[in-house]
């Protein structure tokens, strides 16, 4: 009993210790990258969704994607593997926690989205800072093929022309939401 206890007691401490490491980097991530983690509703997220009509064989990505909430309900709609990127660290690993229960068809990168290739991407979804949006804009244009589908969350990208804006609605407790298409 003594031996169990003390695994306990070890395992407890290990838990306590790696929880503060991640806090603390998730705090040193937010001042470095000036993003702080702010995720949004299930009821946004589930319209927004709808809104991007997933089909089965589109390649999502989504860019900046926190603790995967896009992600986990875009699996829902197609077959193909998820993609997202997420640079702080406590977001990254409850995506990865959130994945291991769930099984879903999600690859998520602990990585800066603007150094990787959007080229396979039909469907992007991003709810990143204004500061963001304009190079993302040109990111889009130079490496997005004809026809991928941008649904942005609250900012619009600023050189780049929405097909369609769905204002906010304080009723229904919506963010303004931007729909681009390449």
């Amino acid at each position: 009993m003594e031996i169990i206890a003390a695994i306990l007691t070890y395992l407890a401490l290990f838990a306590c210790v790696a929880l503060t490491a991640i806090i603390f980097a998730t705090v040193v991530s937010n001042l470095l990258l000036k993003v702080p983690f702010v995720p949004s509703s299930k009821r946004v997220i589930q319209h927004i969704a709808k809104l991007a009509n997933i089909k089965k064989d589109d390649q999502v990505y989504d860019l900046g994607s926190g603790d995967g909430r896009f992600l986990f309900e875009a699996d829902k709609y197609t077959n193909k593997e998820l993609i997202g990127f997420e640079q702080a660290m406590l977001p990254y690993c409850l995506t990865k926690i959130k994945n291991f229960f769930h099984k879903a068809n999600i690859r998520i990168h602990m990585k800066n989205f603007m150094k990787a290739d959007l080229a396979s991407a039909d469907l992007i979804y991003c709810y990143l800072g204004p500061e963001t949006m304009t190079e993302l804009g040109e990111k889009i244009q130079k490496e997005c093929r004809k026809g991928t589908r941008i649904y942005s969350n609250t900012f619009s990208i600023k050189n780049m022309e929405p097909m369609e804006v769905w204002p906010k609605d304080k009723k229904k407790r919506l963010p303004t939401i931007y729909y681009y298409q390449v």
